[in-house]
């Protein structure tokens, strides 16, 4: 088996359902101590995690909207952006924003992924230097999956193959079934475009959350001697809305990766930390992580504030967990 195909999880095994650690805490070829460009965040020390093929269901925030997942084997890696920069891609260069706060793993330490999901064609979830790079690297090996009226923009790439899926379909690949679930946000990846929050249903590009369900039951079986299956919500971008309440009638959603950040100008399109937990908690998730804060200025809120919000929330809620709550740390499900 190549060492690539090997899975997210730590040597560290905590009780109960959940168990996080941090990337630091892993044995294994240690990185150089980072110092991001943010002056109130020092990173640890990063360790490159080993993958373990069958081990888990695990997944690991690299920073910004882009999580490792791990499903027996089956690696999906959501809007990848591994650089430092996002934005309009002119003559192999990107010009826009730039990080504050290194990724996780280093480009050439990410592993080939099965699956490349990607929310909606916006520039800060469907970045082309870093598909271009996965592509090149593993040509004609990772399927994509994308959302309706955006494939057109990385058609060119070397994929294995490359899918839309609309609100409502699902497909299955390698040991998971991927179905597609709207969000409160919008489409268009350049000004003018048709886009389907405008109600350009046909033509508009679109935008996407995603559950992630195991395809072959494991071996474990809970209380009532049935085998479990794992579930994620991949929630991409989006507004508070309450089409995730459509998901509470599914037995078992074990985490919901929400985005927490941008909301301040730009709540209209984007959550807020205490509007993140009531969705997952309208899906009846067993815990949450963040995403889409910490990693890019994208709005005027505090560089923690996303992060402390979400910890005061959770902590309100008895029925939710907190994953993990920082860019590195991993996280097992049991």
């Amino acid at each position: 088996m190549s060492p690539q195909r090997r899975t997210i999880v730590s040597g560290a095994i905590a009780t109960g359902i959940l168990s996080s650690v941090g990337l630091s805490t892993l044995k294994s070829m240690t990185l150089p101590k980072r110092r991001s460009n943010h002056p109130e965040l020092t990173l640890p020390e990063q360790s490159v995690p080993e993958f373990i093929a069958d081990s888990a269901v695990s997944m690991a925030w690299i920073g910004h909207s882009t999580v490792l997942i791990n499903v027996h084997d089956t690696i999906i890696l959501t809007d990848p952006v591994l650089f430092n920069n996002i934005g309009v891609r002119i003559l192999g260069a990107t010009f826009g924003p730039r990080r504050i706060t290194r990724p996780a793993l280093d480009p050439s330490e990410i592993p080939v992924p099965d699956i490349v999901l990607l929310s909606h064609a916006h520039m800060d979830h469907m970045d082309l230097a870093s598909l271009e790079f996965l592509t090149n690297r593993s040509p004609g090996k990772i399927h994509a999956i994308t959302a309706k009226n955006t494939s057109d923009v990385i058609d060119y790439m070397g994929w294995k193959s490359l899918r839309e899926l609309d609100w409502g379909e699902s497909l299955d690949e390698g040991g998971v079934s991927i179905g597609a679930f709207p969000v409160k946000h919008f489409g268009w990846r350049l000004p003018g475009e048709p886009d389907r929050a405008k109600g350009q249903r046909k033509t508009g590009r679109s935008f996407n959350s995603y559950l992630i369900e195991e395809k072959h039951q494991n071996n474990q079986a809970n209380g009532n001697g049935c085998q479990k299956v794992h579930r994620i919500m991949f929630g991409g971008d989006t507004a508070y809305t309450e089409s995730f309440k459509d998901l509470n009638f599914i037995n078992n959603i074990d985490v919901a990766i929400m985005p927490i950040g941008a909301y301040n100008p730009w709540k209209a399109v984007h959550c807020n930390p205490e509007e993140a937990v009531m969705m997952a908690r309208d899906m009846q998730a067993s815990a949450i992580v963040p995403i889409h804060c910490m990693t890019f200025p994208l709005g005027r809120e505090g560089f923690h504030e996303p992060r402390s919000r979400l910890v005061k929330a959770v902590h309100s809620d008895s029925n939710l967990a907190l994953g993990y709550s920082q860019i590195g740390q991993l996280l097992k499900i049991a």
